[in-house]
């Protein structure tokens, strides 16, 4: 059993709560009020009751057909649909393939050893492996070293891929180039950066929130599963939705980097081994050190050497662990940590209904992951 079917509830966000359920609840998290205790909510009913991942009633089915999977039903219901309750037009096809959530840390870790030699990877092996920007590689060919936020946001490695550090794992831009786009086509006109006048060309990337956080989430308005290149203009407030209001399929975006992995930004936060710390102290130190460009003045910069870790991890042992990447109820006027360097905690046996995690497994070549199973 997982901790939260023993404690027998846990924490979902709110517009995602049946009417009929929230009206019994009286508590909720202080200062983060979006987040309330659901009896009866685990990893099979992320909900709590009345959701299912494995059900799909027939009535269910039907009305996801009849709606072509839109959200709300359509345009004159744009307004409800945004802050509806999570229902089958938000999961058309059902949720068996969505990531698992209503998951702790202890449920992930004990998960991951069932599976037979696979654990949780490392702070600084998940972030390495997000900012991979070499191209596709096998199994063997991968090195998981790096150094996370707290070792001044930088990748440091010998021997192996390299990296670069950018602020989403494709680049800069949240909405990058859609595939057969390019800067000189028409449609792509516009600049790259998220808020600028004009999207075309473009496609989303991640599963994130859209609109007026946390009570309108306008991502699905197009549809749930809608292509997500942007073909006209919009604004910051506007723009087309990435076709998710809450958890999406594995699939439902391009892979993120030249390792094929998805998702590693966006839909669901992901558990890491290490407990949560401020400064790495642990980890062995990158002969050479890390050179690193930082300001010296107003206009001027120089490029320095600092020392750097490999793989630098948190504590032995602590009641906070960290977890990576954000989620889809990541927005930024609020959690801007859908960011490869980003970083959040949580207490061990805490979970909610946006947080999963991975496994990752180590070869004989390496005591790093070399591959990545997505939950």
């Amino acid at each position: 059993e997982t901790e939260s079917e023993v404690f027998g509830w846990s924490f979902v966000f709110d517009l995602a709560i049946d009417p009929k359920v929230k009206q019994h609840i009286s508590q909720a998290v202080a200062g983060a009020e979006w987040w309330l205790p659901v009896t009866g909510a685990d990893w099979r009913h992320p909900e709590g009751p009345g959701s299912d991942v494995f059900s799909i009633s027939p009535d269910e089915k039907e009305a996801t057909k009849k709606d072509g999977g839109m959200v709300g039903g359509g345009s004159d219901e744009e307004s409800v649909a945004a802050d509806a309750p999570a229902g089958p037009r938000d999961f058309p096809g059902g949720r068996a393939d969505h990531p698992v959530v209503q998951v702790s840390w202890n449920d992930a870790v004990a998960y991951c050893g069932w599976r037979g030699g696979a654990r949780l990877p490392t702070e600084a092996e998940w972030e390495y492996a997000a900012q991979y920007k070499g191209p596709p590689v096998n199994a063997a060919g991968v090195a998981a070293v790096a150094a996370s936020e707290a070792n001044n946001g930088a990748a440091a490695s010998e021997g192996a891929p390299a990296v670069s550090l950018t602020v989403f794992p494709w680049g800069d831009a949240l909405l990058p180039l859609a595939p057969g786009e390019n800067e000189t086509s028409p449609r792509a006109a516009a600049g790259a950066a998220f808020g600028e006048a004009d999207f075309s060309g473009r496609v989303h990337r991640m599963n994130i929130w859209q609109g007026d956080f946390p009570r309108r989430n306008t991502g699905a308005l197009g549809g749930a599963g809608k292509s997500q290149v942007l073909a006209g203009g919009g604004s910051e407030g506007s723009e087309v939705g990435d076709g998710w209001r809450f958890t999406a399929p594995p699939r439902a975006f391009l892979a993120q980097n030249g390792l094929g992995l998805r998702n590693m930004l966006g839909n669901v936060w992901e558990w890491v081994s290490d407990t949560w710390t401020v400064e790495h102290e642990r980890g062995h130190l990158a002969s050479g050190g890390l050179k690193v460009t930082v300001s010296v003045g107003p206009s001027a910069e120089a490029l320095v050497t600092r020392p750097a870790l490999l793989d630098p991890q948190g504590p032995p042992s602590g009641p906070e662990k960290a977890k990576k990447g954000g989620s889809y109820l990541c927005h930024k006027s609020f959690c801007y940590r859908y960011r490869s360097v980003a970083r959040h905690h949580n207490s061990a046996d805490s979970a909610t209904s946006n947080n999963g995690f991975r496994c990752a497994r180590s070869t004989a070549q390496s005591a790093h992951p070399t591959s990545a199973d997505t939950n």
